[in-house]
Protein backbone atom coordinates (compact mmCIF):
# COMPACT_ATOMS: atom_id res chain seq x y z
CA UNK A 1 0.00 0.00 0.00
CA UNK A 2 3.10 2.47 0.55
CA UNK A 3 3.72 2.17 -2.96
CA UNK A 4 0.23 3.10 -4.14
CA UNK A 5 0.18 6.05 -2.04
CA UNK A 6 3.37 7.31 -3.38
CA UNK A 7 2.42 6.63 -6.99
CA UNK A 8 -0.29 8.65 -6.34
CA UNK A 9 1.35 11.55 -4.91
CA UNK A 10 3.53 11.53 -7.73
CA UNK A 11 0.79 11.77 -10.13
CA UNK A 12 -1.57 14.63 -8.19
CA UNK A 13 1.92 16.34 -8.15
CA UNK A 14 1.74 16.17 -12.16
CA UNK A 15 -1.04 18.60 -12.62
CA UNK A 16 1.49 21.40 -10.76
CA UNK A 17 4.00 20.54 -13.10
CA UNK A 18 2.86 20.02 -16.91
CA UNK A 19 0.48 22.71 -18.30
CA UNK A 20 -0.91 20.91 -20.68
CA UNK A 21 -2.71 18.96 -17.92
CA UNK A 22 -6.48 19.94 -17.92
CA UNK A 23 -7.54 17.90 -14.95
CA UNK A 24 -6.07 14.67 -13.30
CA UNK A 25 -6.77 12.69 -10.72
CA UNK A 26 -5.54 9.35 -9.26
CA UNK A 27 -7.53 6.87 -7.25
CA UNK A 28 -6.64 4.12 -4.80
CA UNK A 29 -8.83 0.84 -5.41
CA UNK A 30 -11.17 -0.03 -2.53
CA UNK A 31 -12.97 -3.29 -4.13
CA UNK A 32 -11.69 -6.44 -3.09
CA UNK A 33 -12.71 -8.33 -6.78
CA UNK A 34 -9.76 -9.97 -8.15
CA UNK A 35 -10.21 -8.06 -11.55
CA UNK A 36 -9.97 -5.15 -10.34
CA UNK A 37 -6.40 -3.20 -10.76
CA UNK A 38 -5.05 -1.21 -7.71
CA UNK A 39 -4.97 2.16 -9.01
CA UNK A 40 -6.58 4.25 -11.36
CA UNK A 41 -5.77 7.24 -13.52
CA UNK A 42 -7.90 9.96 -15.48
CA UNK A 43 -6.97 12.94 -16.92
CA UNK A 44 -8.60 15.39 -19.43
CA UNK A 45 -6.24 17.00 -22.17
CA UNK A 46 -7.49 19.92 -24.73
CA UNK A 47 -5.75 18.37 -27.44
CA UNK A 48 -3.97 14.74 -28.82
CA UNK A 49 -1.05 17.19 -28.72
CA UNK A 50 -1.21 17.64 -25.53
CA UNK A 51 -1.54 14.48 -24.10
CA UNK A 52 1.66 13.55 -26.44
CA UNK A 53 3.98 16.60 -24.84
CA UNK A 54 2.45 15.01 -21.19
CA UNK A 55 3.45 11.96 -22.15
CA UNK A 56 7.18 12.78 -23.31
CA UNK A 57 7.57 15.16 -20.00
CA UNK A 58 10.55 14.28 -18.15
CA UNK A 59 8.16 14.39 -14.89
CA UNK A 60 5.46 12.13 -16.47
CA UNK A 61 8.93 9.51 -17.34
CA UNK A 62 9.33 10.07 -13.60
CA UNK A 63 6.17 8.64 -12.76
CA UNK A 64 6.31 6.13 -15.86
CA UNK A 65 9.90 4.48 -14.36
CA UNK A 66 8.14 4.34 -10.66
CA UNK A 67 5.40 2.66 -12.27
CA UNK A 68 7.68 0.23 -14.06
CA UNK A 69 9.42 -0.89 -11.05
CA UNK A 70 6.11 -1.46 -9.17
CA UNK A 71 3.45 -3.03 -11.66
CA UNK A 72 2.47 -6.58 -12.48
CA UNK A 73 0.29 -5.13 -15.61
CA UNK A 74 -1.55 -2.24 -16.78
CA UNK A 75 -4.61 -1.31 -18.89
CA UNK A 76 -4.22 2.27 -20.94
CA UNK A 77 -7.49 3.88 -22.84
CA UNK A 78 -7.23 6.80 -24.45
CA UNK A 79 -10.67 8.28 -25.81
CA UNK A 80 -12.23 11.61 -27.42
CA UNK A 81 -15.26 12.59 -25.34
CA UNK A 82 -18.09 14.91 -26.78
Amino acid sequence: MQKLTELKKMIDELGTRIMEIVTIEAGINISKRDVAYDLVLVSEFDTEEDLQIYSKHPSHQEVVEFLKSIKLSSAVVDYYTN
